[in-house]
């Protein structure tokens, strides 16, 4: 048994000498490759193979662009379109809930634009007698006022 195992043990001794020579082998094969492109002027530098497409202009959470639209008489549809970087989502839907505005659908289009994203919510006014108080107007003043209370969001130079 002791001579079985030892044939074994050599067989994985030899086994791992080859590959540290096929690795040996292939690193040289790849240094080789390196110095000729320098040789013939080439850049050595490492390419990516999937280019960098996401180009994000802010890298704090920013809105571009706020839409509010009366659908009847107690519900709204509000639109609200901000970038893509750690953090905008959830900045947008505090802004949302902070409303005092009771929420009944939120959908999130994550390819409006390359680097932008939209939230869809319908709003719906919870007491029956300031329905007439709340319109379009209000609503995007009352979503610019919020946005800024929260802090660390950065809202249209038209605001």
């Amino acid at each position: 048994m002791e001579e079985a195992e030892q044939s074994v043990g050599v067989s994985m001794q030899d086994k791992e000498e080859v590959e540290e020579e096929d690795d040996q082998e292939d690193l040289q094969h790849l240094l080789e490759k390196i110095d000729d492109k320098k040789s013939d002027g080439e850049s050595s530098s490492i390419k990516p193979e999937v280019p960098y497409e996401h180009n994000c202009s802010a890298a704090l959470p920013a809105i571009s662009k706020v839409e509010a639209e009366m659908l009847d008489e107690e519900r709204f549809l509000l639109k609200i379109v901000f970038n893509k970087v750690m953090g905008a989502v959830g900045q947008v839907q505090r802004i949302v809930e902070m409303l005092g505005l009771e929420i009944i659908n939120v959908s999130i289009c994550e390819e409006f634009d390359q680097d932008n994203m939209q939230s869809s919510n319908i709003l719906r006014v919870k007491k029956k007698g300031v329905a007439s108080v709340v319109t379009e107007e209000n609503l995007l003043n009352r979503v610019k006022t919020t946005a800024k209370q929260l802090g660390g969001l950065l809202l249209p130079s038209n605001s």
